[in-house]
Formats: C-alpha cells, sequence, structure tokens
C-alpha cells in the first residue's frame, strides 16, 4: 500500500466542494487501496498533483457552459455555500460570510495556478449556478466534484454538467480513472455518479473534516 500524502493547502467544504469522508480509494488491477489522505484544516479535502495539468479550457453541453473559475464567482458560490439544505451532507454548517467564500476560492484559484486541481463554474441561461471540479490529482487519476444551487435540483443539470467534466478528464486530460465519495444518505448526489457509469466499490465509516464519523459511499470510474 502506497505510503499517505501530506494534506495540500487547500480549503474544500463538503460533497462537492470537498468530499464528506477523509479517504481516498484508488484501483489497481482488482486491488481496492485505501491511501487516507487527509484533507486541509477547516475543509473537506485537499489536492494532491503528480504534474500540472496543461489543459484548462470551457466546455459546452447542450443546456450548460461550464467555463474555468474566476474570483467575481465567490458571490454565486455563495448563494449555494449558505444554503443549509445544500450543506445538509457536507462537512460543516452552512456558511454565514461572503469573505468566507471569498478566501476559499483565492485558495482554489492559487491551486489552480500551480495544476493542482481544475474548478469548472457551471454557466446556464448567462447565470452561474453552480460547480463542477477534478482534485486530487495524481498518477492518472482524480476526484469528481460537483455542486448546484438548489432552484436547479431535480433537472438533470448536474448529471450533465458532470458528464463533460468526466469526457474531458478522460479524454484531453488523459485521466484513467475519476473516483468520488458521497454521505450514504445522499441520494441525489449518488444517483448523478450512477448515471455517469460510476460503481460503487465500498460503503464504510469516515471521519469527516469537523470531527464527526458518518457513513460514505465510494464510487469509481475507469476510463472505457
Amino acid at each position: 500500500m502506497q505510503q499517505p500524502l501530506p494534506p495540500a493547502q487547500l480549503v474544500s467544504l463538503g460533497t462537492v466542494w470537498g468530499n464528506p469522508a477523509s479517504d481516498w480509494i484508488q484501483v489497481r488491477g482488482n486491488e481496492v487501496q485505501q491511501s487516507c489522505l487527509k484533507g486541509a484544516a477547516g475543509g473537506g479535502y485537499g489536492a494532491k498533483a503528480a504534474g500540472r495539468l496543461l489543459v484548462f479550457m470551457s466546455l459546452k453541453t447542450a443546456r450548460l457552459t461550464l467555463r474555468p473559475q474566476l474570483p467575481a464567482d465567490a458571490a454565486a458560490m455563495f448563494a449555494i455555500l449558505s444554503d443549509p439544505e445544500s450543506m445538509r451532507f457536507w462537512n460543516r454548517p452552512a456558511v454565514i460570510r461572503l469573505a468566507v467564500v471569498e478566501a476559499l476560492i483565492r485558495e482554489q484559484q492559487a491551486a489552480m495556478a500551480d495544476g493542482l486541481c481544475r474548478y469548472w463554474t457551471v454557466i446556464c441561461a448567462e447565470d452561474a449556478i453552480g460547480s463542477v471540479d477534478l482534485s486530487m490529482i495524481e498518477s492518472g487519476s482524480a476526484e469528481l466534484g460537483f455542486l448546484l444551487r438548489r432552484d436547479c435540483w431535480g433537472k438533470g443539470l448536474a448529471t450533465e454538467a458532470a458528464a463533460a467534466v468526466i469526457a474531458h478528464g478522460f479524454g484531453r486530460l488523459g485521466l484513467a480513472r475519476l473516483a468520488a465519495a458521497v454521505q450514504t444518505g445522499n441520494r441525489a448526489a449518488a444517483r448523478v455518479l450512477e448515471k455517469n457509469a460510476f460503481i460503487c466499490v465500498q460503503s464504510r465509516a469516515a471521519v469527516l473534516a469537523d470531527g464527526q464519523s458518518k457513513t460514505c459511499d465510494f464510487y469509481l470510474r475507469e476510463r472505457d
């Protein structure tokens, strides 16, 4: 089993901007390995890269544009992160100050500049409604995350946005496998993964960044 990697200085928050779990699953052959990547202080997970991702572009789907995250997206993200219902399956309470989200995005921007991760802001009809990201990028693997404003739930938009990033990851970025983790009760997030051909490989208790132990489902998808 590989040695645990040190936490990166990237703050993330919950099921999408930070895993609900502090562990990471990798598949090599038929062996499932747990490398216990710890999240950064105050957040959900860190990002670790073996090398820089050099390709970062806007993506388009039938209904959406996914463009690289900008500092100006803080207000749109705050509308989501301040919503208690949206934060129900995250590892910290709803954010009550815009400054917290502004600081989070500054750290994510710095991590992107270093090639540690990629954050796309999801645009629908010129409205920023969420985020999709690839993080923990190492050795042909990455973690998928997604975040959508509550009034946009139930329309298939998260599935559509995630599908675009998955295709980009396996295609232009040349990744071999993607992983994700959700709290077991978060069936909406699990359905997004399952519709995108992710398979649940393990369910177990995991310690969240706030110290709570929750049962989480770990998903994997390998490149066809």
